[in-house]
């Protein structure tokens, strides 16, 4: 066999691609090795399959898919491709006459060349939106808006007793734990074995669900009147699962309920690599709707207010005075005018410190409700905190609008005369 400068130019530029592909992967991967040598063998079986002497050509068509299949085992999309590569040119050559010996390892080389590339560009693919979205999602601090809560770090906070609390506490932890699919995505984009999962060549990155930045977008926040009762179903409330979840149902102390999950919404909370110093994707806790929207107490109830009781900010109690549902971007400020609790919410917080969850007063038609905020154990990774802590409280004043309804609006044990 006589090896010409041509030959000798191909081998070169196909030595070139296969060390451009090792490299995207790293050359210590065994998985590439691996792959690589099974299409070296699949273009050894191609180029003597169709010899010129063996008049068989057809056989590749069986016998090449058929290796190909059982290479679904390792993983190597590449082969598989390579496979119906060396096929399509094996029949091609069964309709004409046989080339020479250096063209069939051309052709070979040539299949086996634009395999690897489209494999490896693919996967690159992939990495290029990983690295986008961690720089659309970088790591941050929360050290410096929740410096104030170090001096409370070694409280001593009464352990939690009440039985519904507990319960409520615990079904809120593990419900943040089985629903967390944003800080899924997100601990996938800061992986690096993630990374390097999705440069290789394999079957794995096309089965998995691939982060979207567009899907982990902040819901832009908005001011939300207290008599806003439209619920919004726009393109952003499938992202936020207190948004779009159930609403209030029954006594009027379930629309508290709605408010604590909206508002400490755990799809917000983000992937926290390192407690306080490395999180990503936090979006501040905020209201998405309002806690009656699209709900039948709407027909029996109106929000007057509804106002956040901040406990961890100031040595007293202090509550924020704003004419929307809270927003924590905007309370971070210290432009935003506060008032000290009056006589309902300072009574009722001093029962909320001793285990109870919702208080209720009432007076005629118009109602007042304190409602707690406790730190569940996913809070604890930026707040300096105890579980079960109170963090803060909302303050809702409301008023009944039927009065003569046959449904008792109140649950007789939060009720407070």
């Amino acid at each position: 066999m006589r090896l010409t400068t041509r030959d000798l130019f191909v081998a070169i530029t196909f030595a070139a691609v296969i060390a451009w592909c090792a490299s995207k992967v790293g050359y210590a991967s065994p998985e590439f090795w691996l792959s690589a040598a099974v299409a070296f063998m699949l273009a050894a079986a191609f180029v003597r399959w169709t010899a010129a002497e063996r008049r068989q050509t057809a056989a590749i068509s069986v016998a090449l898919p058929f290796i190909g299949f059982f290479t679904l085992c390792i993983g190597a999309i590449a082969t598989l491709v390579a496979a119906v590569f060396l096929v399509v040119a094996a029949i091609m050559l069964a309709f004409r006459p046989p080339s020479s010996f250096s063209a069939r390892v051309r052709i070979a080389m040539l299949c086996v060349s634009v395999t690897f590339i489209y494999a490896y560009i693919y996967g690159n693919s992939n990495v290029r939106r990983i690295l986008a979205a961690r720089q659309a999602f970088p790591f941050q601090s929360v050290e410096d808006r929740l410096s104030y809560e170090v001096p409370r770090a070694t409280a001593n906070t009464p352990p939690l007793s009440d039985a519904s609390i507990l319960s409520t506490l615990n079904g809120d932890e593990q419900e943040y734990e089985s629903n967390g699919w944003r800080a899924h995505q997100l601990r996938l984009i800061h992986s690096v074995k993630y990374e390097q999962f999705m440069r290789a060549a394999g079957f794995g990155p096309v089965r998995m669900i691939r982060p979207r930045t567009e899907t982990l977008v902040r819901v832009p926040l908005r001011d939300i009147g207290f008599d806003d009762a439209e619920f919004t179903d726009d393109e952003f409330t499938p992202n936020w699962r207190a948004g779009g979840r159930g609403l209030a149902t029954g006594a009027v102390q379930s629309a508290h309920e709605v408010s604590r999950r909206d508002f400490l919404d755990a799809e917000g909370f983000g992937y926290v690599q390192t407690p306080r110093t490395a999180v990503a994707g936090f979006v501040e806790h905020a209201f998405h709707q309002n806690p009656l929207a699209g709900d039948k107490l709407l027909s029996k109830w109106r929000l007057q207010r509804l106002e956040l009781v901040s406990l961890l900010k100031f040595e007293t109690p202090r509550v924020y005075v704003l004419d929307h549902l809270p927003r924590m971007d905007q309370l971070n400020s210290n432009d935003i005018p506060t008032r000290a609790s009056d006589e309902f919410e300072s009574d009722s917080l001093a029962k909320l410190q001793a285990n109870a969850d919702v208080i209720v007063s009432h007076d005629g038609n118009e109602y007042r409700m304190l409602g707690s905020l406790r730190a569940a154990k996913q809070c604890l990774d930026c707040h300096n905190v105890q579980r079960g802590e109170l963090l803060g409280a909302f303050s809702y004043r409301l008023t009944l609008a039927d009065e003569k309804s046959e449904e008792a609006p109140l649950a007789v044990s939060d009720t407070q005369p």
